[in-house]
């Protein structure tokens, strides 16, 4: 009686392991209405002509799980999953949504700047150049006089000095001279 009763729960068992296999079957042909593109997207891509949109296997879409609104790479190109084909009349190409172009940023044009114009050199009465500018005067050191091109006024005052302190030195009769 035991067996008869477990053979019995086994059937009933399978009865029902069928029963919810089959929706599972059925799921399995389950068809999508799709949206198929031909160029490289972003850049020159079309909806493609001829019979669009199309109705596929679910099988034949590479999304888990399938979801209306989702772009896909198939064999062919790019496709747009619209919506599942429940048997209705096939959707009008215009409900698929038209491919985006990228343009592309302009690169903006650099505007010239104006070049600087050289000033002009003066020119003494000859026609030469001269050696400042008329406009300018040279710099000139504490004491009024014209400092040197570096800053060194101090050093030359220096030398000077020492050549006077020299030659007078040179110059002056010595002691020993005197004595005679």
């Amino acid at each position: 009686m035991k067996l008869s009763r477990i053979g019995a729960m086994g059937a009933a068992i399978m009865v029902l392991s069928l029963a919810l296999a089959a929706p599972v079957a059925a799921a399995d042909n389950a068809k999508w209405f799709v949206c198929k593109y031909v160029g490289t997207p972003g850049e020159d891509e079309v909806l493609q002509t001829g019979q669009n949109p199309i109705s596929v296997s679910e099988n034949a879409i590479p999304l888990s799980p399938v979801v209306a609104g989702e772009f896909f790479q198939d064999s062919q190109g790019r496709s747009y999953v619209l919506v599942e084909d429940t048997g209705q009349e096939e959707p009008d190409p215009s409900e698929c949504p038209v491919p985006v172009v990228v343009e592309p940023t302009p690169t903006p044009t650099p505007t010239p700047t104006p070049e600087a114009t050289p000033t002009p050199t003066p020119q003494d009465s000859v026609g030469g150049e001269t050696a400042t500018p008329a406009n300018t005067l040279p710099p000139t050191d504490a004491l009024g006089g014209q400092a040197a091109p570096d800053g060194s006024s101090w050093a030359v005052l220096l030398v000077v000095l020492t050549g006077i302190v020299a030659t007078a030195y040179v110059l002056t009769p010595s002691r020993a001279s005197r004595r005679r």
